[in-house]
Formats: structure tokens, C-alpha cells, sequence
């Protein structure tokens, strides 16, 4: 009767870990939509009018970030400009009311990926300016999301926030011209005008999907197979256990827990969540 009852009680809890596992994943979909939602929002007002304006962008932030909580950290549109015409488009940007904004001129690739609009300012004001196309990881994600006409998700970066910078990523979505015939490669290079992104704050994303296992599982989600202290993204608990390390030895006690360790594709990456 005993081992019966045990059985039983085994088989309950294995099904019970089933449905959690389901929520945790549907969440963390979930937790990214509003966010993908509103770049396609943004993308279109920027074909719609060409070149969106910072009345336009400001109003738009504005009424989406309600929907939102503190994960997305801003909005923003970053242009393409060909390195020789920075100095024009930095004239242009002033003359049109923003006289304190400067581009950033570091590095020597022939295009600069220059973010013209980012709100909302009180939490992105740095951020405004910068050349996201100087460094190789935020690169690689806008010239992936260039590519596929997808939205793409970066690595794990430090991201602009309020006076600091903080553990995160950025999801890029790319602007083509307006009518562009995007047949191929080549076509959607030619085409793209820019990229509307979002700032993310992914451990604070995550802390919703932490609670839709409802406190009966321990969760933790890594960037890559390579699930190290350095590449984790998120850890319910803020003690790290699930590493590679700890999870050969998890996995010598013979069934004493329920786990699972799941690749989940988010944006052209795989993260592991265990």
C-alpha cells in the first residue's frame, strides 16, 4: 500500500511539474509580446512618414509605455547613415530643435547605426546619440535583423539606464523603405532605413515569469548551451544552481527532484532555461 500511495503521489507531482513547466514557458513568450507589439507599432509610424520626428516618436512612447512594466526600459529608432553624411544629419537633428544633440564619431565602419530617438528620456537620456553599430554584439543583431526582416534579440549587454548601465539586451526590428520589393539579401540591404529597438531589462522581465510557477519551482534562464554564472540571465532565487556543473551532479541523485533543462528560442537566439 505504501509504495502504491508513493506511486501515485510521484505521478501527481510529475504532472503537477508538467503544467508548471507549460505556464513558465507560455510566460516567457508573453513577457516580450507587448514589447515586439509595439516595434512593429513604431516601425510603422516611421514608413508612414519617412523620418519620424521627435514630437511624433515622444507621443508614441508615450502611449504605449503605460502597457508595459519597468523590463522595457525604452523605444527607440536608430538610422542608418553613411559615416561622410554624420555631420549633416547631426545639423539636421539640431536645426530641429534638439541643439544639444551630438553623434557619436568612435569607430571607423563606413555606417554609423545612430540612435535619433529614444524615450522615455528620463530613463534613456544617455543612450540618445550613440553609434549601436560601434560595438560587435549590438551589431551583429541589427545587421541579423537587416538580413531576415525579423525582429533579433543581442547577447547579454550592459544597457542605458537613468545615470548608469545595467544588465541587458536589446531587440532590434528592422525599417525599409516605404514600397521596397524585399525580394532577397540584397534587396532588404538596400532598402532598410533603420531599425526601431527596445531596452530590456531582462531580469526584470523575467521576475513575471518566475511568478507564474507560482513559488513550487526554482527557475533559472542562461543566454546559450553554455550555461555558466557569467551567461545567466535570470535566477528566481539569486542563488545559481543550475550552472553545468551543478547539473551533472543534479543529475547522479537519480530522480531526487523533478527538473528539465529546455532550449527556447527567442529572437533568433536559444536560451536555456532549466
Amino acid at each position: 500500500i505504501w509504495l502504491s500511495v508513493r506511486m501515485e503521489l510521484r505521478r501527481q507531482d510529475a504532472a503537477r511539474f508538467e503544467r508548471v513547466k507549460e505556464r513558465v514557458l507560455m510566460a516567457i513568450d508573453a513577457r516580450f509580446q507587448a514589447a515586439e507589439q509595439a516595434l512593429h507599432g513604431g516601425r510603422t509610424l516611421v514608413e508612414s512618414s519617412g523620418e519620424v520626428s521627435h514630437a511624433h516618436w515622444a507621443r508614441y512612447v508615450g502611449s504605449t509605455m503605460p502597457f508595459f512594466d519597468r523590463g522595457v526600459v525604452g523605444l527607440g529608432f536608430v538610422q542608418r547613415v553613411p559615416r561622410a553624411e554624420l555631420d549633416a544629419v547631426e545639423a539636421r537633428i539640431r536645426a530641429a530643435g534638439r541643439p544639444d544633440f551630438t553623434a557619436e564619431r568612435a569607430g571607423d565602419n563606413p555606417e554609423v547605426f545612430l540612435v535619433t530617438e529614444i524615450e522615455p528620456q528620463s530613463r534613456n537620456a544617455l543612450a540618445r546619440g550613440k553609434d549601436v553599430g560601434s560595438q560587435t554584439t549590438r551589431r551583429a543583431a541589427a545587421e541579423q535583423a537587416m538580413r531576415t526582416g525579423a525582429a533579433i534579440i543581442t547577447r547579454k549587454i550592459n544597457v542605458v539606464e537613468g545615470a548608469g548601465r545595467v544588465p541587458g539586451c536589446l531587440l532590434f526590428l528592422p525599417v525599409y523603405a516605404p514600397g521596397a520589393v524585399l525580394t532577397d539579401l540584397a534587396a532588404r540591404e538596400r532598402a532598410l532605413q533603420g531599425w526601431v529597438y527596445a531596452s530590456l531589462r531582462v531580469d526584470l522581465l523575467l521576475q513575471g515569469v518566475a511568478a507564474a510557477g507560482d513559488g513550487q519551482v526554482d527557475f533559472e534562464a542562461y543566454e546559450s548551451a553554455e550555461a555558466t554564472a557569467e551567461g545567466v540571465l535570470f535566477d528566481s532565487d539569486n542563488r545559481i544552481q543550475f550552472d553545468n556543473v551543478n547539473w551533472v551532479r543534479s543529475a547522479s541523485r537519480q530522480g531526487a527532484t523533478l527538473e528539465t533543462s529546455l532550449p527556447v528560442p527567442v529572437y533568433g537566439r536559444t536560451w536555456l532555461v532549466r
